[in-house]
């Protein structure tokens, strides 16, 4: 184990070398914010824009067209 993880590392400093890379440039990303939203998201449902979109897609992998599904009790907003 240890004889593979010194291995790694040589290769890895190899690379670093080769792509003129600095250790901080090849570091893992730090968290970031993905997105800034000024309000929560609603709720996804028959009209939505998105779902228009994607549900050909849905559709053409098998699954039931989702514009035509009847929603489920639990799926309801009204309560």
């Amino acid at each position: 184990m240890a004889a593979e993880l010194a291995l790694l590392r040589a290769e890895n400093a190899r690379l670093l070398k080769m792509l003129e890379l600095s250790r901080r440039q090849a570091a893992p990303p730090g968290p970031a914010q993905a997105g800034f939203f000024d309000a929560p998201p609603g709720a996804v449902h028959q009209d939505s824009p998105k779902l228009a979109k994607r549900a050909p897609g849905y559709a053409g992998l098998g699954f039931p067209d989702p514009r035509r599904l009847t929603p489920t009790p639990s799926a309801s907003t009204d309560s």
